[in-house]
């Protein structure tokens, strides 16, 4: 039988000690393995440029659980472990190639190597099978560099410059990743990160430092592009920021020493610490809206939300005696449940994690956890058991009562897949979980990161979120798309049979305006008012509510007959298609309309603004437009 469990969405560190344990598992499993496997697997990753040209010794990062090991590596080098894998290089030939009895179920590879930008290659055996080889085709990069510079024109030494970029990603792949970098600042103020995209021609930085205000701009190649012979002359000053002080009191009016009062703009931190008289002042602070927690010994959790602004008055605190909270989560049989996350997650609002991550928010070895510095009002956590049903979003106050969790077992759903007229098996389909969107015109959210491939005729999802409206979506070339009845996350095992009714699949070929096939075109099928996200060209993985799929390198696709009318949106580098279900003739192909364009001149009064990023928002006018058409007849 082939499974998958659905890990989506999940309480964000018991997700990770829930994988913490299944690899644990897997170690041991792959080392028993390994010792009655008679043929051993082979897979060779090479390492070229757009042009088809080896890159030399590249440098990768390998994440797998369990881990490759310097004895797997039969062509390239190890070098070392990483904090999420180890790190190798290609070899000479730009040629690594791994050799194991038994490849990890999951294996990716991050290719940052210098002169070249990001690239990401990930392998799923649950998906597909592991191919004997793969060849990454990544990007050449060019180097951004510079100075930063305080209101004085000195520069600033250990000023964290940060980027993000997309990973470069096969044509086949259906999400898009990003890295993060951060570079520090030497004691010359200067930067410099080599992998931004030849393709682009600037690159988003943000840049913080506590004692000034952080700055986020848009770095142009032509004034930032920085060589081992020519370092980049470009500079940027950071203002000196404003300034949030006040003092934290206890209800009598005694100062409080040692309270850590935080805040934070958008991904800038600001902290600091009272002193003996309950002052408290954080520099660096940017004019806007923010959440400010303070936290203090023995004393209740407690967070304003304040404007800042230049000459505003202090904003301070008063902390009474800490709430004290017992929560107690136990399995079926009464027994206490050991590094369960009590996972916070509403409070005044959603819970931002740095106001609360100095809490202990595991239970400890007999279930138990207690918090006796809680804020007085009611706030709501995810009890999450590792490996088990989460209960998300449970209300909790600061009391004298005990709160008793004991969550229910998983929700796994397993059956068979036939034929509903002649009931013989169907093996090669696609099993898709989701959920029913509380939001009506939304529909579902299809699980796509969770979704696979079955080559028998059986399947098997599980759900690990209380909650209701769990569905289970499976498509067979030659069937309709059928769907299961929705299922309440208690009722534990279910089977659930599907009879596919016979339909002919829907076919058709992506042309660009020159009638050459777009090879690898992204699709995303959807129904009537279901959302889809685009940006830079590309789907948006956390705001597509949509099936979505590749084209094959002919441009060709196929999708399964479905009972209700839907529509298609196609994006390619070349250009874009929306058309309704009813329109696709197998026997005439998608045309692309080229992107549109738009050009012009930004200034501020009458001086034109240079290396200023412009970001057009709107709510996809030509697909509104294409909606209010008459449907075909």
């Amino acid at each position: 039988m082939t499974s998958r469990t659905s890990t989506a969405p999940r309480c964000l560190f018991a997700g990770f000690f829930m994988l913490t344990l299944v690899s644990l598992c897997s170690v041991e499993a792959d080392e028993n393995s390994n010792e009655s496997a008679t043929e051993p697997q082979l897979f060779e990753l090479r390492v070229v440029d757009l042009d088809g040209d080896v890159v030399p010794n590249a440098s990768i990062q390998i994440r797998s659980r369990p881990r490759i090991v310097a004895a797997d590596i039969v062509a390239g080098a190890f070098e070392k472990k990483a904090t999420y894998g180890v790190m190798v290089e290609a070899d000479s030939d730009g040629v690594l190639r791994l050799e194991r009895k038994q490849f990890p179920k999951n294996i990716s590879f991050s290719i940052v190597t210098e002169g070249f930008a990001p690239y990401w290659l990930e392998l799923d055996q649950n998906k597909n099978a592991i191919p004997d080889s793969a060849t990454a085709k990544i990007e050449p990069g060019w180097a951004a560099g510079g100075v930063v510079l305080d209101p004085g024109g000195r520069p600033i030494e250990g000023a964290e410059v940060h980027s993000s970029l997309p990973f470069r990603m096969p044509p086949t792949a259906t999400r898009s990743l990003h890295v993060g970098t951060s570079i520090k600042t030497d004691a010359n103020g200067r930067w410099r990160y080599g992998h931004v995209p030849i393709s682009k021609r600037d690159v988003t930085v943000s840049i913080n430092h506590p004692q000034f205000g952080p700055l986020r701009t848009n770095l142009s190649r032509s004034e930032f592009e920085s060589t081992a012979e020519q370092p980049s002359s470009g500079s940027v000053t950071l203002t000196q920021g404003l300034t949030l002080a006040g003092f934290v009191r206890d209800p009598e009016g005694n100062p409080i020493e040692d309270a850590t009062v935080r805040t934070k703009f958008l991904n800038e931190l600001r902290e600091a610490k009272t002193d003996e008289f309950g002052r408290y002042q954080l520099t660096g602070c940017e004019q806007m809206h923010c959440r400010v927690v303070v936290f203090a010994k023995e004393r209740a959790l407690d967070m304003k939300e304040v404007h800042v602004r230049p000459g505003m008055e202090p904003v301070d605190f008063i902390l009474p005696p800490g709430g004290h909270v017992k929560i107690r989560v136990v399995d079926a049989d009464g027994n206490g449940l050991p590094k369960t996350r009590i996972f916070l997650q509403r409070w005044r609002g959603r819970v931002d994690y740095f106001e609360v991550d100095h809490v202990d928010c595991y239970t400890d070895e007999n279930g138990v956890w207690e918090w006796n510095e809680a804020p007085l009002d009611v706030f709501e956590a995810d009890i999450c058991p590792p490996g088990g049903m989460q209960l998300v979003r449970q209300p909790i106050v600061a009391g004298d009562a005990e709160h008793l969790f004991q969550p229910p077992p998983l929700l796994v759903i397993t059956g068979r897949v036939l034929d509903a007229e002649s009931g013989e098996p169907i093996t090669g389909f696609r099993v898709t979980p989701g959920h029913r969107n509380d939001i009506p015109s939304i529909g579902f959210d299809w699980y796509k990161r969770e979704a696979y491939t079955s080559n028998s005729a059986d399947y098997r999802v599980e759900f690990n979120r209380s909650g209701s409206g769990y569905v289970v979506r499976i498509e067979a070339d030659g069937y309709r798309v059928a769907q299961s009845r929705d299922f309440q996350f208690d009722e534990g095992d279910v089977t659930f049979d599907f009879q596919m009714e016979p339909a002919e699949s829907i076919t058709g070929q992506i042309v660009d305006a020159n009638g050459q096939p777009a090879a690898h075109a992204g699709l995303a099928i959807s129904n009537h008012g279901a959302q889809i996200s685009i940006q830079d060209g590309m789907f948006r993985d956390s705001s597509t509510y949509a099936t979505r799929l590749a084209a094959d390198i002919d441009g060709r696709f196929s999708l399964p007959v479905r009972d209700d009318p839907f529509h298609v949106v196609v994006i390619h580098d070349q250009g874009h298609a929306f058309l309704y279900s009813e329109s696709i003739q197998a026997d005439e192909p998608i045309e692309l309309q080229p992107w549109s364009s738009l050009e012009g001149t930004y200034r501020i009064g009458a001086k034109p603004a240079a290396n200023t990023r412009l970001t057009i928002f709107g709510l996809i006018t030509a697909t509104l437009a294409e909606f209010m058409r008459p449907r075909p007849q």
